[in-house]
């Protein structure tokens, strides 16, 4: 089973993450940012990332249970060249107002605060709250 845990920058992804280590204990949890990321990752970055992670969860081709946490888009999941290869897979979105992901960001200091940020969290796209089992 993998488990596909996206959303926006400020969403509450990486707090999620020190609760599932407890929930999902039999669960690998990786965070999407363990990679390499440029100073200005762009869609063809997170494209290309995106692939070299399901490369990485499905090249034992075992029974293995899998978290991926991070800024992912569901249809860039799904059109991966090795999207062939995932089998039982659940994706989730989170997501929060924008006054909170603002509050949050500013906290952080790490990203700025901007349009751009808003825009990409509020896509169509994206809010296709589902839980899909392929």
């Amino acid at each position: 089973m993998i488990y596909f845990i996206i959303g926006a920058s400020g969403s509450g992804k990486s707090s999620c993450c020190k609760y599932l280590k407890t929930l999902l204990s039999n669960y690998t949890i990786y965070d999407f940012d363990d990679i390499v990321v440029p100073s200005n990752p762009d869609k063809k970055w997170r494209q290309e990332a995106t692939e070299k992670w399901i490369k990485q969860l499905t090249a034992n081709n075992d029974s293995s249970n899998f978290c991926l946490v991070g800024q992912m888009v569901t249809g860039e999941i799904l059109a991966a060249p090795s999207a062939q290869h995932l089998t039982n897979i659940n994706i989730y979105f989170l997501d929060c107002s924008d006054w909170v992901r603002i509050q949050r960001l500013k906290i952080r200091g790490t990203h700025g605060v901007n349009q751009v940020t808003l825009s990409w969290s509020a896509m169509p796209y994206q809010f296709l709250y589902f839980r899909e089992a392929l």
